[in-house]
């Protein structure tokens, strides 16, 4: 098992530059076209209500979200770990009991990213002009949402296959899918 875990983490090591290199140009990307989009003249001004919620509510609940979704996710995953521990490899409802875990852990991080991603727009969506403490603080949350579901999906995934050999490949690595997708 632990020939099984230095691999795991060889194959996450291998593949962690290409992953962050893809994510930091998404970021430069998705920063121009933002950034683009400001001086694009828009006859349609968001109505005051859009405008609270895009400067103050948004941001506000990005924190939340930040807090909240690993609360409850990494109780999720200790429980499916703990579950696990004591699974002697027989019993398949306790295997799937902690399979239901993990992919709920992965479930919710994703749609904390989609939200996210949703909250950080509508923290723009006031212009450039008005940037404020309020989108620092949006910021700092999208991006710890974004660390946050990287790092539990990638653990959850991990404790898989640290019970499954027969699994291989790194969450990072970008033909993940298709390796998994190759062993089925």
């Amino acid at each position: 098992m632990e020939n099984n875990d230095n691999e795991i983490k060889k194959d996450n090591k291998k593949a962690l530059p290409m992953f962050i290199g893809i994510i930091v140009l998404s970021a430069v990307v998705g920063f121009v076209l933002g950034l683009a989009s400001v001086f694009v003249d828009h006859s349609d001004r968001i109505g005051e209500l859009g405008a609270l919620f895009g400067k103050y509510m948004a941001p506000c609940l990005m924190i939340v979200l930040a807090i909240v979704v690993p609360l409850i996710c990494i109780y999720e995953y200790r429980s499916a770990k703990k579950i696990l521990r004591g699974w002697d490899g027989e019993d398949e409802e306790i295997y799937e009991k902690a399979d239901s875990k993990l992919s709920s852990v992965i479930h919710t991080t994703s749609v904390a990213l989609i939200i996210s991603f949703f909250l950080i727009a509508a923290s723009y969506s006031g212009g450039m002009e008005n940037i404020s403490e309020f989108t620092l603080v949006a910021i700092i949350g999208f991006v710890a949402v974004m660390a946050e579901a990287v790092i539990l999906q990638q653990k959850s995934v991990d404790l898989i296959k640290s019970r499954n050999p027969e699994k291989k490949g790194s969450v990072y690595d970008m033909r993940f899918q298709k390796k998994v997708a190759c062993e089925l």
